[in-house]
């Protein structure tokens, strides 16, 4: 049996700060992550998703060069490369997430799938691996996971969620997605700005800022169905795709 002072269960947004903060106290803490440091938010989050639309605005402010005075030609965007891109810099982040945390001082980074075994009148236990940890105070930094809509019939489609539709390595042709939430509208601008035929099922958010598409006939534009008007609650666009996301939220 391992002894420690306290044991943090995840490394994601507010696992690392709270596993410092003790271990800087002099007390002695183990984190235990099940697969990345850095959750969602640097995973498959708000920072791959920034990074794909740094991406995805240079495509579009260079297909509007022309309203400018700046004659571009055709514009075409390297999909595979632009994926490429966002993985370089999200596996530097994490790398150096990783090694700050083993630099930390009373600090023992573990990787694995943590079990717990809580005890009201004693020490808790978890257990990783064939390893035994013991702690007065556990910490749950446990995050969310991404959650598909109750829609009948989609259990029987090869659906992606946000995590999915990141690890994509070629553009799909057409793309709907199931939610329009600011998950949902984001991944929509992108992936029509990088050239997918991109249908948001609603109902989409109803603020009107660059992240909340409307019907358009531009290119670059994703069709929104079931968006903000009550008389579209409820109808009906039968519309093919190559491809379906489920981005609903999280759990």
């Amino acid at each position: 049996m391992e002894q420690f002072d306290a044991i943090v269960i995840g490394a994601g947004q507010a696992g690392p700060g709270v596993a410092a903060d003790l271990a800087g106290r002099g007390r002695k803490v183990a984190v235990i992550e099940l697969d990345q440091v850095g959750g969602t938010c640097l995973n498959h989050g708000c920072r791959p998703t920034k990074a794909l639309r740094a991406s995805a605005a240079a495509a579009h402010r260079a297909r509007r060069a022309a309203d400018f005075g700046v004659h571009t030609g055709n514009v075409t965007v390297d999909f595979g490369a632009v994926m490429r891109r966002m993985h370089t810099m999200i596996d530097s982040w994490v790398t150096g997430l990783r090694d700050w945390m083993e630099s930390v001082d009373n600090l023992e980074l573990i990787i694995g799938r943590a079990e717990l075994h809580s005890s009201a009148d004693g020490p808790h236990r978890v257990t990783v691996g064939d390893r035994e940890l013991q702690a007065p105070e556990i910490y749950l930094d446990l995050g969310a996971r991404a959650v598909a809509p109750p829609i009948p019939g989609l259990d029987q489609v090869n659906y992606l969620t946000e995590v999915e539709l990141l690890q994509l390595t070629e553009l799909p042709e057409s793309l709907i997605i199931i939610g329009g939430s600011y998950i949902g509208c984001e991944f929509g601008q992108m992936f029509a700005r990088f050239g997918a035929q991109v249908t948001i099922v609603g109902p989409v958010a109803p603020r009107r800022t660059t992240m909340s598409p409307r019907r358009s006939s531009t290119p670059s534009a994703p069709r929104a169905y079931g968006s903000c008007r009550p008389e579209q609650r409820g109808s009906r666009h039968p519309v093919r795709t190559s491809r379906c996301s489920a981005t609903t939220g999280r759990r």
